[in-house]
């Protein structure tokens, strides 16, 4: 009579695994990124976001971008990006708070200006979405992630010869806490790497600089 249950609960179990598995698709991830997006301009968090270039995977990067957004709705933000390549490292400050803009450069002086400056970063879903014409998309979902109390997509995305990997976590929220992606064209070593971060805090405010 025990081995009947326990070799019911086994079935059961793995017929309920499977079901979720089926369950996991490119429209399920979609409509759970779309939501995460639409709720980033309400809250205020922080991102920091890691773009690295490699000529190989077992190599230094040769070029590398770290951009740190803090954001404070409605209409707050401040952006710092640091450039790390073969010419030095350099690193640029925008604050725009309502319809004032802020800009330095390096150790240079705050400056305002009226208006955007056009190099603003991309707040939102930095790693970017998979084409959803491309050919080939294979998508794998895992309702607990590594050390992350969040639920994992990994989009596995092939065109033209080149394979972008993303991954994206949701927090029991459904927001994005992390996003990865890597692309790289066959039979070539070099690799494109973006790894973005997300911090929520209610508590964060933005002020102006001292000019």
């Amino acid at each position: 009579m025990n081995k009947y249950i326990t070799l019911t609960v086994i079935i059961g179990f793995a017929s309920i695994c499977s079901f979720a598995q089926q369950k996991a698709s490119y429209d399920d991830f979609s409509r759970l990124h779309r939501n995460a997006l639409s709720e980033m301009p309400k809250r205020a968090y922080r991102s920091v976001s890691t773009v690295e270039t490699f000529n190989a995977k077992d190599q230094p990067a040769i070029f590398k971008s770290i951009t740190t957004t803090i954001s404070a709705p409605p209409d707050s933000e401040h952006v710092i990006t640091q450039i790390e390549d073969q010419s030095g490292v350099h690193r640029t400050e925008r604050i725009k708070i309502g319809a004032k803009y802020y800009y330095k450069k390096d150790d240079d002086a705050w400056k305002e200006k009226s208006g955007e400056d056009g190099n603003s970063a991309n707040r939102f879903s930095i790693s970017g979405m998979p084409d959803e014409s491309q050919r080939k998309i294979s998508v794998e979902h895992k309702d607990k992630a590594d050390d992350l109390d969040a639920e994992l997509y990994i989009i596995t995305t092939q065109d033209d010869g080149v394979i972008y990997i993303q991954k994206y976590w949701f927090n029991s929220n459904n927001l994005l806490v992390r996003e990865e992606s890597e692309s790289f064209r066959k039979n070539s070593e070099s690799l494109l790497r973006t790894t973005t971060t997300y911090e929520y805090d209610p508590n964060i405010k933005i002020e102006a600089p001292k000019l």
